[in-house]
């Protein structure tokens, strides 16, 4: 990976306001560590008078985008309803282009969805005017395990374009996560260098818990009697928190506290993946799947809540209105699930709220639990890891220019099950129609990632801390002080 000079950004609000923000970022394909969450690059390229396709990880990023006036002109290839034919979908963005009356379309979607808008684009032999973005890149990496081969398709697509690609990201993995992937390996690094004014102070407030359920119980009970999660004096005035966020990615914990606090539709929302379990579960207990209001639908008391949850689906990207909101965010590094990348998921969380006027928005409470001594040896984890690669390598060597379509779906439906507990081989797409058994690098760089997350991130309260200062945050331990500690954000 090339890394080249820092881009200054001159003193604006947002990027957005930038307009010559493009023509000082390298050409070709590129990696921009914007550092700061929320600070207006999506809608740059969304608003200015370049045609851009902007691949997101998260369907709820791209449904804040419909509900901003500044960007809800842009397209949605949208591929949630199962019950529309990809046909159908392919002829509806034909028929936005052909009515689009500007000269820069703007079109969104997945990363699953990509491969379905590249083929529109090239057979209206248009492709090459566009500039690719992939927006929180960082997820191609996180989010491995769970899309299994389609990352890895991903990146062998992006591989084979010809078009400008510029991958986002407040939180980059380090480089030698990074340099393990040809097409990240190949791409030029560049990050933004902000002035020092544009950052604010953020108080985080950690402490231990015992289960999330409890903890997040106990923040209800005291609301319950308090009738606010917090208070707050700006100059003279009163201010009362009587809306909660709590980050929380397991949907089962969710439904549990919802059942013991007797919470209800009329006070809770609940922000997670649009599946049919977690439909039939929330339904369960009188609940649906919920979106984070728009900016302008927040001003409609019925779109409030007091109790909102979200899970890892919002985490990046999705825009938080609020006036009062107070944050909470749960990471027990004994659950898989629950076990947060603290150098990834926190930072992105804090740069959820976008309401300034909130005087809440910079104080985050963290409840985490450490990692069990117990039943964790890393060095027992390196070599389990190692021999999933070596099966990996053999069976890739006895298999190689296989191509028997029947066969390859044995794999595939075999490594659904196993879920990469025995090796890595997946069956992906080379990007030129093809299909072969291959080494799921992407999978293999997550269980590294995991490994190091259990072992370092949550040894102690000491190493939580460290991790947060070694992500660029500006931070002073305040342990001494109530347990706290001041980190820098950004209004930018």
């Amino acid at each position: 990976m090339k890394t080249v000079d820092p881009v200054e950004v001159p003193n604006v609000q947002y990027l957005s306001d930038w307009t010559d923000l493009d023509n000082k970022l390298p050409q070709g394909k590129i990696i921009v560590n914007k550092i700061i969450c929320g600070c207006g690059m999506t809608d740059y390229y969304l608003t200015n008078d370049m045609p851009v396709i902007l691949a997101s990880p998260r369907r709820e990023l791209i449904l804040s985008k419909t509900k901003d006036p500044r960007t809800r002109h842009a397209y949605y290839f949208d591929r949630s309803d199962n019950k529309v034919d990809v046909e159908e979908s392919k002829y509806r963005l034909s028929k936005y282009l052909d009515q689009c009356v500007s000269s820069a379309p703007k079109i969104m979607c997945t990363y699953k969805s990509l491969y379905h808008v590249i083929d529109v684009l090239f057979h209206r032999d248009c492709l090459d005017i566009f500039t690719i973005i992939g927006d929180e890149m960082t997820c191609i990496f996180t989010d491995a395990k769970m899309n299994g081969p389609e990352n890895m398709e991903l990146v062998n697509l992006i591989s084979t374009l010809p078009n400008r690609c510029i991958f986002i990201t407040a939180t980059p993995l380090k480089e030698p996560y990074l340099d393990a992937v040809p097409v990240f390996k190949d791409m030029t690094y560049v990050t933004l260098k902000w002035p020092k004014e544009k950052y604010n102070k953020v108080l985080l407030r950690k402490q231990k818990m015992e289960t999330t359920q409890s903890a997040i119980c106990g923040i209800i009970e005291s609301f319950r009697m308090k009738k606010c999660f917090d208070q707050k004096f700006v100059d003279g005035k009163q201010y009362n928190s009587t809306e909660a966020v709590f980050f929380i990615n397991s949907v089962k914990d969710i439904i549990s506290v919802v059942k013991k606090a007797g919470l209800t539709s009329a006070d809770t929302r609940v922000i997670c993946a649009d599946d049919p379990k977690n439909r039939a579960d929330l339904k369960k207990v009188g609940l649906e799947i919920g979106h984070f209001p728009g900016i302008l639908e927040y001003k409609d008391q019925e779109n409030k809540r007091t109790f909102t949850f979200a899970t890892k689906c919002s985490f990046e990207g999705a825009d938080l209105h609020s006036d009062c909101a107070k944050i909470y965010v749960f990471a027990d590094s004994n659950r898989e699930n629950l076990s947060l990348d603290i150098s990834i998921d926190l930072p992105q969380i804090i740069g959820r709220c976008r309401t300034k006027g909130n005087p809440f928005r910079h104080d985050i409470e963290l409840y985490y639990k450490t990692t069990n001594a117990v039943g964790f040896e890393l060095e027992e984890a390196k070599q389990e890891i190692q021999a999933k690669i070596d099966r990996t390598h053999n069976l890739i060597n006895k298999m190689s220019g296989f191509t028997d379509l029947d066969i390859l779906e044995k794999f595939k439906a075999a490594q659904a099950k196993q879920q990469y507990s025995k090796d890595y081989v997946d069956v992906v797409g080379d990007g030129n129609g093809k299909y072969i058994l291959a080494e799921n690098a992407l999978v293999i760089l997550a269980d590294l990632r995991a490994m190091e997350i259990a072992y370092e991130q949550y040894k102690s309260n000491y190493s939580v801390f460290c991790y947060l200062k070694d992500n660029g945050y500006d931070a002073v331990d305040y342990h001494a002080l109530s347990n706290t500690c001041l980190l820098y954000t950004s209004d930018a």
